[in-house]
């Protein structure tokens, strides 16, 4: 049971216990109160009750408020019925007292943590809010804890959940990037996914001497063996990036090795810094694709690193899900066996798994950039679904894009999200121009034309403009 009164105190931390209460029970907490005109008055009437209270709380004559409040706390704590209106009630009241006299509180402090949730502004939305036939929004739709006060519209609540997922607090770095991101929002912002990976050739590594036969073996990617063919393929697709406005680009999953994500740095900082930072047209992020990296303890990490418009680091996120192949797949495949140098009981991707993804509020929304299975994986989409993210970058490396365009469909629903998938294959991957079973795409959460696909003329570079 909530202790009201101690709480009172703490008024953030009493919303996060009510709002966590509610919520874990609400369909049938709402329906004892809303399928019966008697307990519906008595719902608003109680609500109104309660709000006058917190706004005596803290305002003048707070003495008076608290004994009225402890008055109406010590009646509706006697039986199961009585506390559930008590908390629906109260939670109402809460939001609207929040909503009339804290909401600055959080828009300042950008996020506060109260128990096991973390409670933000919402985040921008501008690509759902300019598509001309956009799904409606979830939360609008049938009876919802969202509807109990407006207050609801203006936050949004993250649960902590497996996996974790993390609201970066903005460092002055990325405040910079922000304000260029708003700039070129109002200019007509544009977004491009390359594949990247037409002729590049890997170096990989496996533990297959020491590990025995029958069992999958682990495997990494070392480096792009073929580094200046990659080097120039790169460059070229940056000055494309110039010449078509591109301002942010999305590349695929284990194409940006450590020398390439150098020579791509250094481009950004000699040949575009100057171009946003004077206002002309550039590149005001790129998400890196990611690599296999080896840290100073020798731990493997499969690695996304997202650049500014000079090549410094904004973040980077870590793979959670290692890609795996068993023996169906070796055999489907024996090629596999090859270029991973792993057993004819398959693989596994040798990396430590990230304990947490990170989210960025940014003004084109709330990002998450997920590497491959990570954006896919069942245990993820829940916590995504709680996140508030509604704006996801994808670099992925599979021969097949079926669950990627569900989940991203999904997430369009639930988080009104768009999704920016760059998808290759380390093998040669059959063109299926009519299905779109295997290339690089982009969704939008509308009713019609949701998917745009890198295919034809798209086929080194998709882009989506705002």
């Amino acid at each position: 049971m909530i202790d009201f009164v101690k709480l009172l105190n703490t008024p953030w931390k009493l919303f996060g216990e009510l709002y966590q209460f509610v919520k874990d029970d609400f369909i049938r907490i709402s329906n004892e109160i809303w399928m019966k005109t008697a307990a519906r008055n008595h719902y608003e009437k109680l609500s109104i009750r309660i709000f006058n209270c917190f706004m005596k709380i803290y305002g003048p004559g707070n003495d008076q408020g608290k004994d009225q409040l402890v008055t109406i706390i010590e009646k509706y704590t006697a039986t199961d019925d009585d506390y559930n209106l008590l908390c629906i009630s109260m939670l109402r009241a809460l939001a609207k007292y929040m909503g009339k006299a804290r909401l600055g509180e959080i828009k300042q402090m950008g996020s506060i943590k109260t128990g096991k949730l973390t409670i933000t502004p919402r985040p921008a939305n501008p690509i759902y809010e300019s598509l001309s036939e956009p799904i409606r929004n979830p939360e609008r739709i049938g009876v919802n804890i969202h509807n109990l006060a407006d207050f609801f519209q203006d936050i949004f609540i993250i649960e902590e959940m497996n996996p974790k997922i993390v609201l970066m607090i903005p460092d002055p770095i990325l405040k910079r990037s922000c304000r260029y991101i708003k700039r070129e929002i109002q200019k007509g912002l544009k977004i491009g996914i390359s594949p990247f990976l037409a002729g590049l050739e890997f170096k990989t590594n496996s533990l297959i001497d020491e590990w025995p036969d029958k069992e999958p073996a682990p495997f990494w990617f070392e480096e792009v063996k073929n580094i200046d063919v990659a080097k120039d393929r790169l460059l070229c697709l940056l000055d494309q990036c110039v010449q078509q406005g591109v301002n942010i680009l999305v590349l695929p999953e284990l194409t940006i090795d450590p020398t390439l994500l150098e020579a791509l740095r250094e481009w950004l900082y000699t040949n575009n810094r100057e171009l946003v930072s004077s206002g002309q047209n550039g590149l005001v992020m790129v998400v890196a694709g990611s690599f296999h990296v080896r840290k100073d303890n020798g731990d493997i990490c499969n690695v996304s690193t997202v650049l500014n418009h000079g090549g410094q680091v904004l973040w980077r996120q870590e793979k959670q899900q290692p890609f795996s192949l068993d023996q169906n797949d070796v055999k489907k495949t024996p090629e596999l066996k090859r270029l991973l140098k792993i057993s004819k009981a398959g693989g596994y991707e040798r990396i430590k798994s990230a304990d947490h993804i990170c989210c960025v509020d940014t003004p084109l929304g709330r990002i998450c950039v997920c590497i491959c299975l990570d954006f896919i994986h069942p245990d993820n989409l829940h916590a995504f679904k709680h996140s508030g993210i509604n704006l996801f970058f994808v670099p992925a490396m599979s021969s097949k894009n079926d669950r990627f365009q569900q989940t991203a469909w999904a997430l369009g629903n639930t988080n009104s999200a768009s999704s920016f998938v760059g998808m290759v294959s380390f093998l040669p991957m059959e063109r299926d121009d009519a299905n779109h079973k295997n290339v690089s795409f982009h969704y939008l959460p509308k009713r019609r034309q949701s998917y745009g696909y890198a295919i034809g003329e798209h086929l080194d570079l998709l882009t989506f403009k705002l």
